[in-house]
């Protein structure tokens, strides 16, 4: 249950619609994207670059000191995609999978800018799963956008929490 002036921290917002949203109706909340964000955002957006463990620091801490009461995930989709294992038609099969059940963290035949968006997003999971993991010893409420539609949900450590 939020306080009655909680803080939300919107993680990977992209053009931060929540927090302009919840700001709307005087609830605190701060967009969290990195500096390459290519969204048009809607409200001043925070840059940490959710790739960069020294970056996500910030983040860590304000929730260890419980200075956060939800933290909102809106995790890049483009690598654990469901889409990406269904055909377009019966000729075109779209972006390839690049990840599966028995490979969370990518399939062992990657090269290329493939395997470079996996790593990249990998170190996103990572360093989110770091904070989803602290956020819950501490009774701080997390919401993950679209859990069920992305095979993030399959992140080891995550299925420990």
């Amino acid at each position: 249950m939020l306080k009655s002036n909680p803080l939300v921290f919107e993680i990977c917002s992209g053009s931060g619609k929540l927090s302009h949203t919840l700001n709307k109706y005087s609830i605190n909340s701060i967009p969290i994207d990195h500096s390459r964000n290519r969204h048009a955002t809607w409200w001043p957006t925070v840059s940490i670059d959710m790739a960069v463990s020294e970056q996500c620091s910030i983040i860590l801490e304000a929730v260890l000191n419980r200075e956060v009461d939800l933290l909102f995930f809106a995790l890049p989709c483009g690598t654990c995609s469901r889409a990406r294992e269904r055909k377009l038609s019966s000729t075109h099969h779209g972006p390839p999978p690049l990840r599966s059940n028995e490979w969370p963290r990518g399939l062992p035949q990657l090269s290329g800018p493939d395997l470079a968006k996996v790593l990249t997003a990998n170190k996103i999971y990572d360093n989110c799963t770091v904070l989803i993991e602290a956020a819950l010893s501490k009774g701080i409420d997390i919401i993950i956008e679209n859990p069920k539609n992305s095979s993030f949900g399959n992140w080891k450590p995550l299925r420990t929490c």
